[in-house]
């Protein structure tokens, strides 16, 4: 393991840790709001695909392996353009979104500030239906933008190390462009960058579960070759995972495209671009990996100790067939929780399941899918405060027994609403708050420090199930960062334990009567 890499990744973890006692650097930054970057990345001086628009969520999803057609219904559920809404809220920008000039259009997958770092392109090989070459998902457009001609099949392969060649000749390369986030968050924008990755990965996992198709996924690979096969400057951006996509054969081909003489290059509305020296260090230290995911070690495996909470059984919050239509629906609760309603213990235990990394049921893998690389590396708690039939309290869910492991301490008292630091939300409001943590100095030991991304990764996509388990529940959520860790993490039981929060997702009942606006697209 590269100690250097390994250093900087733990001192950026640390200093995120403790960002609310003590400011990441600089010290009074201050958005330019008016030379923020655009919220859909685009190449004016691409060739554009245009890409077909599903007029209506009611078909029953096609099974199989994915087409041209299919590729672009998932990522216009994904990250594509769903409906201009916004609520009367705890948000302080009411009026800039209600605003024309400057409108919000929501997506299915969340970001943090709504800042979108994720960028997605296809490495289309021979079996694509288009001319072979790297393409670029224009979310705004709905549109593939041709940026390289070519096969890009080999390179990938050869970047994915042994056994690549048997995901096939498609692939989805998901990067993070760090000032889209920067702009805002300064040298926070790596660490909501990542997760909001991992929210997207969570949104294509049950999109693909509802394919029938097997989800697949690539951390561990070798980065300046694929960020080189896109022409990328790694500083700005740089590929963060690799989605393989099983191809069905015969699709009739597009037009011949017209050859592509230089990669065309992104338009930057930000007349300035600033650089973060935190976040472009642990950027480029969780590029330094091996090709080949390390072998997966046991972390953290405890058995169930005495006193252990059975849940109840209940309903699937992931019926099979509706993941776009829950990815359409999607919508924050921001602050508007209904705190007279308890939530019922079937519903709790329905959202863990869906949420916990290590609770995914074995036929979502095929004997030939099964996932290589380390996971699990996240665990997750439960802030109970009222919740039918369980006392109040801190729990840890044990997601092999589907059980709460009670915390000792002074359980909700301890989590107040001086540990949130925004406004959007009332912490006491909310009937249950999910908390992904994970350890960080024992998973980079034994995974090296491209396992920070994996780690949040993980995060993000079990806080996005979390959230979409909700919306197909019909209850309110919302995924937040804005705790004070250090106090929270002691309140939790994770301080003895070498353990981090990393994202909270806060659950109950809608509050009735908002308003609003919701102009859905479909």
């Amino acid at each position: 393991m590269n100690t250097d890499a390994a250093r900087v990744t733990l001192d950026y973890l640390d200093a995120v840790h403790r960002r609310v006692h003590d400011p990441l650097e600089p010290p009074g930054f201050a958005p330019d709001w008016a030379d923020r970057p655009l919220p859909h990345t685009h190449h004016p001086g691409a060739e554009r695909l245009p890409l077909p628009f599903p007029a209506t969520l009611a078909q029953p999803v096609p099974q199989g392996p994915f087409g041209l057609d299919s590729l672009a219904a998932d990522l216009q559920a994904a990250i594509g353009i769903g409906a201009r809404r916004y609520q009367v809220d705890w948000n302080a920008d009411l009026a800039n979104r209600a605003a024309p000039h400057t409108v919000r259009w929501g997506r299915g997958t969340p970001s943090g500030g709504a800042a979108y770092p994720l960028e997605v392109y296809w490495a289309a090989g021979p079996s694509a239906p288009v001319p072979g070459g790297v393409f670029h998902y224009a979310s705004g457009l709905h549109a593939m933008e041709r940026l390289s001609a070519g096969d890009p099949t080999a390179a990938v392969h050869a970047a994915l190390g042994p056994g690549a060649a048997a995901l096939g000749d498609q692939f989805l390369l998901c990067t993070v462009r760090l000032w889209k986030n920067a702009f805002k968050y300064h040298n926070l924008a790596y660490h909501l960058a990542t997760l909001d990755l991992g929210a997207f990965t969570g949104s294509w996992e049950l999109l693909s579960r509802d394919r029938g198709l097997p989800y697949r996924q690539r951390v561990w690979f070798d980065q300046d070759a694929l960020n080189e096969l896109l022409g990328l400057d790694p500083d700005a951006e740089a590929v963060h995972a690799v989605l393989p996509l099983r191809w069905r054969a015969g699709e009739p081909p597009v037009a011949p495209a017209a050859p592509v003489a230089v990669r065309p290059p992104h338009h930057e509305r930000s007349s300035a671009v600033r650089d973060f020296a935190l976040a472009r260090g642990v950027q480029r230290a969780t590029a330094a990996a091996p090709a080949t995911a390390p072998r997966a070690v046991t972390l953290d495996e405890e058995p169930v100790p005495p006193g252990a909470v059975t849940l109840p059984g209940g309903p699937d919050a992931r019926p099979a067939g509706r993941a776009a239509t829950t990815l359409a629906r999607r919508s924050s609760a921001s602050g508007r929780f209904d705190a007279s309603r308890p939530l019922e213990p079937a519903a709790l235990a329905a959202v863990l399941r869906a949420t916990a990394p290590a609770d995914r049921t074995a036929h979502e893998h095929g004997a030939h899918d099964a996932p290589d690389e380390p996971a699990a590396l996240t665990g997750l708690s439960v802030v109970v405060r009222r919740v039918h039939g369980l006392d109040p309290g801190i729990y840890g869910y044990h997601a092999g027994s589907r059980t709460l492991v009670p915390v000792p301490g002074d359980g909700p008292a301890a989590v107040t609403e001086e540990l949130y630091g925004l406004d959007n939300y009332s912490v006491g409001q909310a009937p249950a708050m999910l908390v992904l943590h994970w350890h960080p100095r024992r998973t980079v030991s034994a995974y090296g420090p491209r396992a920070y991304r994996a780690a949040n990764i993980e995060a993000g996509a079990a806080a996005q199930r979390a959230h979409l388990a909700a919306t197909a529940l019909d209850l309110a959520s919302g995924i937040v960062l804005g705790m004070d860790a250090v106090p929270l993490d002691a309140a939790l039981g994770l301080t003895g334990r070498g353990r981090h929060s990393q994202v909270y997702v806060f659950l109950g009942h809608h509050r009735p009567g908002a308003a609003g606006l919701d102009g859905r697209l479909r």
